[in-house]
């Protein structure tokens, strides 16, 4: 049967399986070796083994009927393969045919092809129906000619052909992907490669500046970075709003509405920035006023915050920006890969894809860097502080206490205002371990009140392991209190 994993595997050994000597090992070894007898030397034994431990007249009887067996085989002439079809690609014909003929030994191959077959079907398989229709050949007669041959040849050259142009083809689409995967990979790697702060007193500026290379090559920090963005924001908003029209009160209102996407002030001081940036009408005087406000906020943050904590929220801002948007660039670029067929044919659609491509990374970019800046000061650090209990002693429990919270919460002054001539109690581990001990009685106490549990009185002496448990829960004590069963009430 010809299938497309035809040429994998073992050799057909002719004759079947030879023997192998491991399958006629004896169920009781020997230690001491022994020489091979003359009759068995030429089986072509290893040297190393111990003829004492294998079936030697079982292993050379085996070996001589699968040499009759063989000898069968090869005197009617060998292995041959019948292929039903052919396949769309001549190597895998040829695996198929390379079944036969291996290792010396004698083989033949033969392949039927039907006019019905696809690949016959498809190149030129009614040509030759035709021939045959002219030629009142019957159609069981089988036919055997050079230009069939020639034919089915040609028919899969031309497959080969189509399935290598859509190999390269899918190439060419993986190419414009793995550039933009490049730039993305190398940025955040730029990122990841920052050291980690240390806060210690004498870390210097540089220190906790974290300095990185940015894409032209020259070194920078992530503030300085984040800070670009934001001024380049500011600037496109600025030339929208200033470039075809007279500022204006309502201009300044649209001005300020796009600088508090970036910082999210309250209205009192968006009225007050608004009336001091209506004085400026040159768009570069004004972006420097904004700018010296985006400044002066982000050093507040900065010195509020710490600087170590605000590097890392820089790095947490750029980073999962980053991978927001990475992500969703490759869902549009998948929809546009199973698109852009629409576009045009297969000589065509490859540049129109790398155009439409190019286009969306830029617009990828653009939106990280526009989405950095609207997000680092919106994002506030989240510091959990735990507040742990101070100058708690452990005393005397008040047989009366509810609870555990409630002995242990029980004030030591209060108890000193009752009983002066009381000594100071110092808490310790014991006492715990008593607080708890009481709590328990108590609450069991409480809840059997109405039903009391007879329990056996704490014998002084060693339980012994058959013994019942003196919890009370008709256990052996090996069953309860040694392995501390759910049951166990102690």
């Amino acid at each position: 049967v010809a299938t497309n994993i035809a040429g994998r595997g073992v050799d057909i050994v002719l004759g079947g399986a030879k023997p192998e000597l491991k399958d006629f090992t004896k169920s009781q070894l020997s230690k001491k070796k022994s020489k091979i007898p003359a009759a068995f030397r030429d089986l072509d034994l290893p040297s190393s083994i111990n003829p004492a431990n294998y079936k030697l007249k079982e292993y050379a009887q085996a070996l001589k009927d699968w040499k009759q067996a063989h000898k069968k085989v090869v005197e009617v002439g060998g292995l041959a393969i019948v292929g039903t079809e052919r396949h769309e690609s001549r190597r895998i014909d040829n695996q198929l045919r390379g079944r036969a003929g291996r290792q010396g030994d004698p083989g033949s191959s033969q392949f039927f092809v039907s006019l019905d077959d696809e690949i016959m079907r498809i190149f030129g398989g009614e040509q030759i129906a035709k021939v045959m229709t002219f030629l009142k050949i019957e159609e069981q007669q089988a036919i055997e000619n050079k230009m069939v041959s020639k034919a089915i040849e040609s028919a899969q050259t031309k497959v080969e052909s189509f399935f290598f142009d859509q190999r390269k083809r899918l190439v060419d689409f993986d190419d414009v992907m793995n550039k933009h995967r490049e730039i993305i990979y190398a940025r955040r790697r730029r990122l990841l490669e920052v050291a980690t702060i240390s806060i210690n007193s004498s870390d210097s500026d540089d220190q906790l500046a974290n300095p990185i290379i940015d894409m032209s090559g020259q070194e920078t920090t992530l503030k300085e970075q984040i800070l670009d963005y934001v001024k380049q924001e500011l600037s496109f908003s600025l030339s929208n709003r200033l470039a075809f029209e007279d500022p204006d009160s309502n201009t300044y209102d649209l001005i300020i509405k796009d600088f508090i996407k970036i910082i999210p002030f309250d209205e009192a001081s968006q009225r007050g920035l608004n009336k001091k940036i209506t004085k400026e009408t040159d768009p570069e005087l004004l972006l420097e006023q904004l700018m010296k406000v985006v400044n002066q906020t982000y050093e507040l943050r900065e010195d509020k915050s710490g600087e170590a904590l605000m590097r890392e929220l820089e790095k947490f801002v750029i980073l999962s920006t980053i991978d927001e948007k990475w992500m969703d660039h490759l869902d549009m670029i998948e929809d546009l890969r199973q698109g852009i067929w629409l576009r045009g044919d297969k000589n065509t659609v490859l540049s129109e894809y790398k155009r439409e491509a190019f286009k969306m990374f830029e617009d990828l970019i653009s939106n990280i860097q526009s989405t950095i800046a609207a997000r680092i000061f919106r994002i506030q650090p989240m510091v959990q502080e735990t507040a742990m209990p101070q100058n708690i002693q452990l005393g005397k429990v008040d047989p009366r206490a509810a609870s555990l919270m409630e002995a242990v919460s029980q004030d030591p002054s209060q108890k000193r205002s009752t009983n002066p001539q009381a000594k100071k109690i110092v808490g310790d581990s014991n006492d715990l371990a008593k607080i708890l001990a009481a709590t328990n009685n108590n609450s069991a106490s409480q809840t059997n009140r109405q039903a009391p549990v007879n329990n056996p009185p704490v014998k002084s002496e060693k339980i012994g392991r058959n013994d019942p448990c003196p919890c009370g829960s008709g256990l052996k004590y090996k069953k309860c209190g040694l392995i501390n069963a759910k049951e166990h009430r102690a």
